[in-house]
């Protein structure tokens, strides 16, 4: 026998509960990371995150891109670039990090739209990787060879191309070596 039963109402909160991880944190981050690209004489960094290597993208810009591809594009300047696919632009009210957000269709899911992005060819150049660009490129995982990026090949090779094989290195230590990446230490909002 099914026995009808109503729902508990809990309520709403009168406002939403305050991030965790605050903008100023997502901004000093952004800073820490331009200055690893000083350092290392690099011009740009790019972070890549999938649903199941997401961790380098979620400290950067918040984001769980969920079903989906993200690539962040970080240089001095300006804000981060975060390309998103379909589903995942719906996702960035959630994050407070400082972001240019750009709709690129071709990181979502099969047979959703993909005719109003822009070619990454064009995105690259906009946001100067070209011939001169040093680029670091951050995955999931370091390798001991600098050029080996376990990010998409067709990502890394547009980027190879904007900007020559010898300017693109990889950058997943930065967020995960053991003696100074920059995830292996937690701020007090992490811990809390």
């Amino acid at each position: 026998m099914l026995t009808k039963r109503d729902w508990p109402d809990f309520g709403r909160a009168a406002t939403p509960p305050p991030f965790r991880v605050t903008r100023d944190t997502y901004a000093r981050r952004h800073e820490l990371l331009r200055a690893r690209l000083r350092d290392a004489g690099a011009s740009h960094l790019l972070v890549y995150g999938d649903r199941e290597h997401f961790a380098n993208l979620l400290w950067t810009a918040g984001l769980d891109p969920r079903f989906e591809e993200a690539l962040l594009i970080l240089t001095a300047g300006r804000d981060p670039l975060l390309l998103l696919g379909n589903e995942c632009v719906n996702y960035v009210p959630a994050s407070p990090a400082p972001l240019r957000i750009e709709r690129y269709q071709p990181f979502s899911l099969p047979d959703m739209p993909r005719e109003h992005s822009r070619p990454l060819a064009e995105i690259l150049r906009d946001e100067g990787l070209d011939a001169h660009a040093r680029v670091a490129f951050a995955g999931w995982k370091d390798y001991a060879e600098p050029h080996q990026i376990d990010a998409p090949s067709y990502l890394v090779d547009a980027v190879r191309f904007a900007s020559g094989f010898e300017n693109v290195t990889s950058a997943a230590g930065w967020f995960t070596d053991a003696r100074d990446g920059v995830r292996t230490t937690a701020d007090p909002a992490e811990i809390a």
